[in-house]
């Protein structure tokens, strides 16, 4: 059974197991965005079903949508770049916070809901434009851990691969020209190397292709 205790879903908060019912389903207690509490299956919270104690069923959500819709857009800056730069609460990380469903949230993630449609909660909302306190929609999309890792691969967001004097480092250029000079003889893969210097698979291959260590490239072919 997967234990939901103070995980957060759609701004409710699973607090204890409640009990389980014949077919061996688990009902949790839950505290609501209200702040009331509730039992309800795990499972119908957890996949979305269940939004709320019942304090929401009242709402008018294309209504709601559209306050949302209509806050987000009194309250940005249209950049030449396209961005729509949030103008009142930041986070502590620079991304825009906007309270809304019951919760102060990211604003990119807000406004993609309220423009695009509903998402997987388990799912990042990632910038195109890498402007946190953007909130245009046509600049977000849906992705994975993963995909933002790589889409901070691709743009050279994540310094501490990318170069040695940033903190965090593991690699060196003279690990880099070396790895890729093993790499090109064909004795070797990425994992061989990935174990070698001690990265991963992923942060090695981006130095071996130059999206990471691009200042090396230079270099290498100066020195050959």
């Amino acid at each position: 059974m997967k234990d939901l205790t103070n995980k957060m879903y759609n701004g409710i908060k699973a607090i204890k197991l409640s009990h389980r019912d014949k077919s061996h389903r688990a009902y949790w207690i839950f505290k609501c965005h209200c702040s009331k509490h509730f039992v309800a299956q795990g499972y119908k919270v957890t996949s979305g079903h269940t939004r709320s104690c019942g304090c929401m069923f009242s709402i008018n959500w294309n209504k709601y949508h559209e306050k949302i819709r209509n806050k987000i857009l009194e309250n940005i800056i249209k950049t030449p770049s396209g961005c729509w730069e949030w103008q009142l609460s930041l986070r502590s990380t620079g991304y825009a916070q906007i309270v809304a469903f019951g919760k102060a949230q990211g604003g990119h993630r807000v406004s993609y809901r309220v423009f695009k449609g509903d998402f997987d909660e388990k799912l990042l909302i990632c910038h195109t434009c890498d402007n946190r306190k953007c909130v245009n929609p046509d600049h977000l999309f849906c992705g994975t851990h993963k995909d933002n890792n790589f889409d901070m691969h691709v743009k050279n967001r994540q310094n501490y691969l990318v170069h040695e004097n940033a903190n965090r480092a593991k690699l060196t250029k003279e690990k880099v020209l070396e790895a890729r000079r093993i790499y090109a003889t064909g004795d070797h893969g990425c994992s061989f190397l990935a174990k070698k210097y001690k990265v991963t698979s992923r942060t090695i291959w981006c130095a071996i292709k130059g999206i990471t260590w691009k200042n090396l490239e230079e270099i290498d072919n100066e020195n050959n």
